[in-house]
């Protein structure tokens, strides 16, 4: 399809979400990561396709554990989970389906947490799982 404009640039067009209550799509690479600057987050997602990836950043301070957990809330997901340095590219961890992850980061900053969907997951408006982050004081 092709669009005429009079301005230069890149330009994304989007449709309606599939599933209207994942709201926080699109964000299906880290730099268009859902952030949390807080010392517990959490967040209610869903996977509405196979493709689909949901990607979360925080910030973590230097030497400070940082706790991942993730849990389907509907029969049938099942997924990966996987934790990001600061640059959005180099896996540091990863864990396939429920359960916790720790990271103790070296430097302070920005790191990425990915959640993917694993085949034959369940998919669709009801897709549902839960990720939260626990910054603990050391």
């Amino acid at each position: 399809m092709m669009a005429a404009g009079n301005q230069f640039g890149d330009f994304d067009l989007q449709a309606p979400l599939l599933c209207p209550a994942d709201a926080l799509e699109p964000d299906d690479s880290f730099d268009a990561a859902t952030g949390s600057t807080s010392t517990t987050a959490s967040w209610q997602r869903l996977f509405d396709v196979a493709e689909d990836e949901d990607w979360f950043q925080v910030e973590a301070v230097a030497g400070a554990n940082v706790q991942v957990t993730v849990e389907a809330t509907a029969p049938g997901v099942d997924f990966s989970v996987e934790l990001y340095d600061r640059d959005g590219l180099t896996r540091l961890a990863n864990r396939r389906g429920p359960g916790l992850l720790t990271l103790t980061p070296v430097q302070a900053g920005n790191y990425f947490i990915r959640v993917i969907p694993q085949s034959g997951s369940a998919l669709g408006c009801d897709a549902g799982y839960r990720l939260s982050v626990l910054f603990p004081s050391n």
